[in-house]
C-alpha cells in the first residue's frame, strides 16, 4: 500500500488467548507499542481471524466490540481516556 517495510504483530494465537504474550509482552507493553507506532506516524490497520465470520467478544468481560472476523480495519488514530 505505501511501497515501504511492513510490519505484521500477531496479537493472541489459539494457544495463548491473553497477555503476557511470548512476542508482545503485557497489555502495557502493547499499548506502548502502539503509542511508539503513532508517534511515527505510521499507518495501522487491525484485523481478526475466525472459523466462522462472528463478532468478537471481548475475553476480559464478555462485551461485544462489534469487531468481525475477516474484515480489515484501519486505525485513525489511538488515544486514552480519562477515568
Amino acid at each position: 500500500m505505501t511501497g515501504l517495510v511492513a510490519e505484521k504483530v500477531t496479537m493472541f494465537s489459539k494457544a495463548t488467548q491473553a497477555f503476557p504474550h511470548e512476542s508482545i509482552g503485557t497489555a502495557d507493553q502493547f499499548w506502548d507499542y502502539l503509542k511508539q507506532r503513532r508517534a511515527e506516524n505510521s499507518l495501522m490497520g487491525c484485523s481478526r481471524t475466525s472459523e466462522t465470520v462472528e463478532v468478537q467478544i471481548r475475553l476480559d468481560d464478555g462485551q461485544r466490540t462489534g469487531v468481525l472476523a475477516g474484515h480489515a480495519y484501519g486505525l485513525l488514530d489511538i488515544f486514552e481516556i480519562a477515568d
